[in-house]
């Protein structure tokens, strides 16, 4: 197994099949972890770990063949990894799980991303109660 270090200076495992697999980015990760869990919808295990100790979230995809793992402390992918968390209890839902199926729920969590309006400060409530008599 070969260490390099990955985008960012994270260093990244390059593993053999069969090994554990640090993924450099996100991106990567999402997309390897997608393409695992549809090719073995069955066996396949998706695990969130907060690591209170070094402020790490670590996330993990494995079919006990692959385990794909990424590591972040920054606050940025937090969007990111929700939206895949939906991707994930969706399409472990769903009754066919390939790769239409898929891209369906994808684009849908995409469009339910784009509808969210933030609230403005004139559409939000005060706080204050008024005065009783």
């Amino acid at each position: 197994v070969g260490r390099d270090k990955g985008r960012g200076g994270r260093e990244q495992l390059q593993g053999r099949e069969g090994g554990m697999v640090y993924v450099g980015n996100l991106e990567s990760f999402v997309e390897a972890g997608q393409q695992l869990f549809i090719s073995s919808p069955g066996k396949t295990r998706y695990l969130v770990k907060y690591r209170h100790v070094d402020s790490k979230l670590v996330l993990k995809v494995t079919d006990d063949k692959v385990c794909l793992k990424y590591k972040t402390d920054e606050q940025s992918d937090l969007k990111r990894i929700d939206r895949l968390n939906a991707f994930f209890l969706r399409l472990m839902c769903a009754h066919t799980v390939n790769s239409e199926t898929a891209a369906a729920i994808a684009a849908l969590i995409e469009e339910e991303d784009q509808m969210q309006v933030v609230p403005t400060a004139s559409s939000q409530h005060s706080g204050k109660k008024g005065k009783r008599k």
